[in-house]
């Protein structure tokens, strides 16, 4: 992907090429290799760690013989939505006056979808008001035209969990089935809810176990993000200092989205020279802005399950949320309330549960800035 340079290097949501993407090169390659070699491959990680870009930068690094179609079915609630997603995407994904875009417009035509074309962005938009079997059918001859195709071809479901909240029974089944076939079609699953993608891909009782190559998307490494941090802003003329950009690295525990946020805000102060007092003033600033929404947990979590949650947050990482000691600290009432509280959290992805270097479990808070806001407070 070549990309013009752009004013704030520090991307925040959207991918743009390379030149602004941090590292993953081991993840990379193996998900490259799996592809190559005809395994699909699920990455599994918490939440807002990099998933998404991953994803599309390993599209962007695809071979010319392959074409790659991502996929997001967060906003799908049924089959049917699925299949306009699934549509969307392939169409506008494919340029159409190539040969192959062409042979794509030609199939979907044939299957009568509303097209409608995106004001904004100019893109086409496909809708079908068809019948459950319709669509099932529809989604079937859909990855049967794909397996056809000469191209090898890589589509990448992002929020594959979306499927079990879906009115149908047993869609995982239906698709582990249409798809456990195909040569020419290889996928990428991912989810930003971790516990629903490892119940799918790795319980025994499910039909995608065993499916795919596993691929765990931990936090970047301290060097490697410490490198990235001081060389983009070194490519802007701005100095960072690799202990500043430590400093900013420790304050954000490495966590991808709120390093590419805290970056991004300390470089729009256009400061040619950043100090550590600069970076400290732009945290200030994120945390105070963030404020009313950390009030707006409090307001919608019944009195212990917020109390857990400050705990959980001042702590860091909670290895024993039961234990006598992490009670008295925080003066929380009893194990059975702490436990009841936990699983209201993890049902809310307020917190969430993962396992360190060593196997152990912890529970942690998915938002190190309220974590940060909390370690502040005296509640």
């Amino acid at each position: 992907m070549t990309k013009t340079k752009i004013s704030n290097p520090f991307l925040v949501n959207n991918y743009q090429g390379s030149d602004y993407f941090c590292d993953r090169k081991i993840e990379t390659q193996t998900i490259k290799d799996n592809l190559y070699n005809g395994n699909s491959t699920t990455i599994m990680a918490i939440r807002r760690i990099g998933k998404t870009g991953l994803i599309q930068h390993v599209l962007d690094q695809l071979p010319t013989e392959y074409h790659g179609i991502y996929v997001d079915l967060l906003e799908t609630e049924n089959m049917n939505q699925l299949l306009n997603i699934l549509a969307t995407a392939i169409m506008s994904q494919t340029p159409q006056k190539s040969k192959f875009g062409k042979t794509i417009w030609n199939f979907f035509t044939s299957l009568r979808p509303t097209i409608s074309f995106d004001p904004l962005n100019g893109l086409p938009q496909a809708s079908f008001s068809i019948s459950h079997e319709e669509t099932k059918t529809n989604i079937g001859s859909v990855f049967e035209f794909l397996e056809q195709q000469n191209q090898k071809i890589v589509i990448a479901i992002d929020e594959f969990q979306q499927i079990l909240n879906y009115p149908e029974k047993n869609v995982d089944a239906w698709l582990r089935t249409r798809i456990q076939h195909l040569n020419n079609v290889v996928f990428i699953f991912s989810g930003s809810q971790q516990h629903l993608m490892a119940e799918l891909f790795g319980s025994p009782q499910r039909p995608f176990y065993r499916s795919s190559q596993i691929v765990q998307l931990k936090k970047i490494e301290q060097e490697a993000y410490t490198d990235f941090i001081v060389d983009l802003f070194s490519k802007y003329k701005y100095h960072v200092s690799r202990d500043i950009a430590e400093q900013m690295l420790d304050w954000t525990d490495r966590h991808t989205y709120f390093t590419q946020v805290l970056c991004n805000r300390v470089f729009a102060r256009r400061t040619r020279n950043i100090t550590s007092a600069d970076w400290k003033a732009e945290a200030s600033l994120i945390l105070k802005e963030q404020e009313v929404l950390f009030f707006s947990f409090r307001n919608m979590l019944a009195k212990n399950q917020w109390k857990v949650l400050k705990a959980i947050a001042k702590q860091g990482k909670t290895y024993k949320p039961t234990a006598q000691a992490f009670l008295k600290k925080y003066k929380l009432s009893s194990s059975a309330t702490v436990l009841k509280a936990i699983k209201a959290l993890l049902n809310a992805e307020l917190i969430y549960k993962d396992y360190d270097e060593h196997g152990e479990a912890f529970y942690a808070v998915y938002d190190l800035f309220f974590r940060r806001w909390s370690e502040q407070k005296a509640f």
